[in-house]
């Protein structure tokens, strides 16, 4: 008797679901990788994905000083502050054409607890893999000559809140870097 109830009970459960998912109705949604609003549980894309585009770069604190010495260690006065500017681009991209670069737009005598702020000149999308970031103090007509700020890698996808439309990044040194995006 029990046998014949467990029978029972088994082929009411495989013929009761087969008839669910044969009349389940497919369900669209974002399946790109590349966007932050994925979602998981969807049977196929509909077009209806944003990705994150950077329209700002901020450097919100980095070091007081290069190692024992101020930045700029042979000037005199404010002269003695960095000179900032940023690169940002795909890690496994070698030219930051197309992407971020300042070297021709640093912020002159930045103190180091001051937010700087540059807009990106081309919006630029963010995808989902592993991104390379420097800040650096500009000490002369070439990059040879300027010292490392920080420099460090980061996801976006993975490091995005859509609470905020900002991607946080921080380095051991104290840097801080802030990514305002956005969504579309």
């Amino acid at each position: 008797m029990k046998s014949i109830l467990l029978s029972s009970l088994t082929l009411l459960l495989v013929f009761s679901s087969c008839k669910k998912n044969k009349d389940k109705e497919e369900v669209g949604g974002c399946t790109d990788k590349d966007s932050p609003f994925i979602e998981k549980c969807v049977d196929f894309d509909n077009g209806s994905c944003k990705y994150l585009y950077v329209t700002e770069v901020e450097v919100r604190a980095f070091p007081e000083r290069d190692g024992s010495q101020a930045w700029d260690a042979a000037a005199v006065g404010n002269e003695r502050k960095a000179d900032l500017y940023g690169l940002i681009k795909p890690a496994t991209v070698s030219s930051y054409n197309n992407y971020f670069a300042t070297r021709d737009n640093e912020i002159s005598n930045a103190v180091h607890t001051d937010i700087h702020k540059w807009t990106t000149a081309t919006q630029f999308k963010l995808t989902n893999e592993t991104w390379e970031y420097e800040i650096w103090d500009k000490d002369g007509a070439f990059a040879g000559d300027d010292d490392q700020v920080a420099i460090g890698t980061f996801n976006p996808i993975t490091s995005y809140s859509a609470s905020n439309n900002w991607i946080d990044i921080f380095n051991p040194n104290g840097t801080h870097v802030r990514l305002k995006v956005l969504a579309q």
